[in-house]
């Protein structure tokens, strides 16, 4: 029976071969750089209001939550809207009186929000939780010094992690929260990075990998007259520690600033802007490459964005009245939605299908709306060429 018994062998090695270029298709096409489907921009909403400062979280359902900054009159207020397919949004419901929301989306699906609120003496940072339709009431996270700049992922264990930077006399603090039950309670807070004065901390963002790893980025200038340089620190989940040494990311004579961090198994991803374009970086604990520059030659680039979901890396930022994304690294550059009147504060998120799903502020100065889009990857099929044994 020696014919059947190779007819067999070969026909098992080709289904193999299949399977594994099947799994390999968007590595490949990815490569082929095949042109993406973007989606028609849509509105959330239309308010009467000026709409700044959007973030968006996509649920293990593949809802769209988004907040925004609103401002109405003198007063600034936090709105949420919830699409479940990007097309037909719900009204938009107030939160709280607020700014910088900063949204996650926790295991079990619950949208879980942080936030910065003046309430007299001082600004705090407040989380809340969206449950049976009803936001929660918010929850101080901060210790009491002026706070700002709050930002939240979540861990592949399902564990919240929450970031923000704190005004104690004469320091500034970066602390990191932990929260084990979706958001309910907070009772880990921990001082990650402090600095004494004269030196300046801002906007720490964090990335989860698939691996567990906590990425968090920052920037941080030595003096009031100082350049700033973002600089990386990561969280090893096996033991909970945090490296002792930050690595600089920028090392630049002119201002790093605004960094984002995406992650995935080993390896993370950082952007910041750097003299009117966005630079970038990727590597862990103290092994970084040389930044390069993303944005395009000669354009004035801000509002660096970065996300990734146990795949490929998006990046996104905007040149004015334009909105430019890459997908993979560096990746290939192509718009994602235009406006002459005025366009910027991309936020990303990337859903449980690794599609990316994209919110910003449009419009002319103070009259700001917005707008929704996504972008799916357009596979390319590669021929596989069958060849019969000899």
């Amino acid at each position: 029976m020696p014919f059947p018994i190779r007819a067999l062998c070969i026909m098992a090695v080709a289904s193999l071969a299949v399977g594994l270029l099947l799994l390999l298709l968007p590595n490949l096409a990815a490569t082929a750089d095949s042109p993406p489907e973007i989606g028609t921009p849509v509105p959330v909403a239309i308010t009467p209001g000026d709409s700044g400062a959007p973030d968006i979280a996509v649920g293990p359902d593949g809802t769209r939550h988004v907040v925004w900054e609103e401002v109405v009159s003198t007063t600034t207020y936090l709105y949420y809207a919830a699409s479940a397919d990007g097309a037909t949004w719900t009204v938009p419901i107030t939160v709280s009186e607020g700014d910088s929301p900063a949204l996650a989306v926790a295991a079990d699906g619950t949208p879980v929000l942080l936030f910065a609120r003046y309430i007299s003496p001082t600004v705090n940072i407040y989380a809340t939780r969206y449950v049976s339709g009803t936001w929660r009431p918010p929850q101080r996270l901060s210790l009491g010094g002026n706070s700002s700049a709050p930002d939240i992922t979540v861990a592949p264990d399902g564990s919240l992690f929450a970031t923000w930077v704190e005004r104690p006399t004469g320091q500034y603090v970066i602390y990191v929260a932990r929260s084990d039950d979706g958001g309910a309670t907070w009772p880990t807070v921990l001082p990650v990075v402090a600095v004494a004065d004269p030196a300046v901390l801002g906007t720490p963002r964090l990335a989860a990998g698939t691996d567990g790893v906590i990425h968090l980025v920052w920037q941080k200038k030595d003096g009031l007259l100082s350049a700033y340089d973002v600089f990386h620190k990561q969280r090893d989940p096996s033991t909970g520690q945090w490296d002792m040494v930050a690595a600089n990311l920028s090392e630049s004579t002119s201002s790093s600033f605004g960094p984002a961090v995406a992650a995935t198994g080993g390896r993370a991803y950082a952007l910041w802007e750097e003299k009117g374009a966005i630079r970038a970086c990727r590597g862990f604990t103290l092994t970084w490459t040389s930044s390069i520059t993303l944005s395009t030659s000669g354009a004035t680039a801000t509002g660096a964005a970065a996300a990734m979901r146990g795949g490929p890396l998006y990046t996104a930022w905007d040149e004015g009245t334009v909105l430019r994304t890459r997908f993979g690294w560096p990746g290939s550059q192509t718009s994602l939605a235009q406006d002459a009147a005025g366009i910027g504060e991309v936020a990303l998120d990337v859903g449980p299908d690794r599609l990316l799903h994209a919110v910003w502020s449009q419009g002319a100065a103070g009259a700001g709306d917005i707008y929704y889009t996504y972008r799916r990857l357009a596979w390319t099929f590669l021929p596989l060429v069958m060849r019969s044994a000899p």
